[in-house]
């Protein structure tokens, strides 16, 4: 069993779909069209080749800097997919416009690159997107951690949403810090989301921005903090009107530059009578490896 996830959701858009009812129009027209990549948490295991192709570049690599992706490293990540998302991001062409269809194509980057005395740990993102030109700019992805070891290579994919309120939104994937932690690591991986997507014509526009952050060596994620969000509803009679949350981060550190305590320090403006979630922080538990939260005093 893996330590215990804990989502913090600083914007609802469900609460503002029941509030503005039919004047949304970001939801998906048709329930069979498939409009993003699944959030899947699953952890899979290289075939001996491809781990053996992975460990030349990331393991006997040069240590001291970030090794590059080489093509055929990037197919050896590309074969381990799982069918789910391989037959999403064809499916996620079809409402993309008839130009697109057949047009999916994969991409795997390496975000971070990390390693302990036992294993390198690896941060990889794949990216599904179209090769015609019209759709340029647009694609979904979706983060793993990949570890190696002596005998094993696994890659541990992990959702970015606790729930399917946003089917619509694609998703893009960066790095951000890591922290050491008592008896760990932690990566903070900057996930921005969207419900801009070809597929629709959209006038109200949702945009979220959020940390996740993921244990070493378990590389399974632990806490998940919305770092900005944004609605923007648009009626041609009353208006505009608009919900925005922002989040400054204080990061606490022990006399080890270990990291202790997250405390999130949010503003919030709003055209809509929303109630707010409590503010809350986050301090790191070593006994249970997860962060216990308790309200901002």
């Amino acid at each position: 069993m893996g330590p215990e996830s804990f989502v913090v959701n600083v914007f609802f858009p469900d609460v503002l779909a029941i509030l503005l009812g039919s004047q949304l129009s970001f939801l998906p027209p048709l329930a069979q069209d498939v409009f993003q990549l699944p959030q899947i948490g699953r952890e899979i295991t290289l075939v001996p080749r491809d781990r053996l192709l992975l460990a030349d570049l990331l393991v006997r690599g040069d240590a001291t800097r970030p090794p590059e992706l080489t093509p055929v490293a990037e197919q050896a990540l590309l074969r381990s997919l799982p069918p789910s998302l391989r037959d999403a991001c064809r499916e996620m062409m079809k409402p993309w416009g008839t130009l697109s269809i057949g047009t999916e194509r994969w991409n795997a980057r390496l975000l971070h690159w990390t390693r302990d005395a036992e294993r390198v740990y690896v941060l990889v993102v794949f990216r599904c997107s179209s090769s015609n030109e019209g759709n340029a700019g647009y694609f979904d992805e979706r983060p793993a951690a990949l570890t190696l070891e002596k005998s094993a290579a696994r890659l541990q994919f992990f959702p970015l949403e606790a729930t399917r309120g946003a089917e619509a939104d694609l998703y893009h994937v960066e790095f951000s810090q890591q922290f050491a932690v008592e008896r760990g690591m932690l990566l903070e991986i900057a996930v921005a989301s969207s419900n801009d997507n070809p597929a629709l014509g959209v006038v109200d526009a949702r945009a979220v921005e959020r940390l996740h952050y993921v244990l070493l060596p378990e590389a399974v994620p632990v806490l998940t903090i919305v770092r900005r969000s944004e609605f923007l509803s648009h009626d041609d009679q009353a208006g505009d009107a608009e919900d925005l949350c922002e989040v400054n981060f204080d990061y606490r550190r022990d006399s080890s530059g270990r990291l202790t305590e997250i405390i999130p320090d949010r503003a919030c403006k709003s055209d809509f009578t929303i109630e707010k979630p409590p503010a809350l922080r986050f301090r790191w538990n070593p006994a249970r490896r997860s962060f216990d939260s308790r309200p901002v005093s």
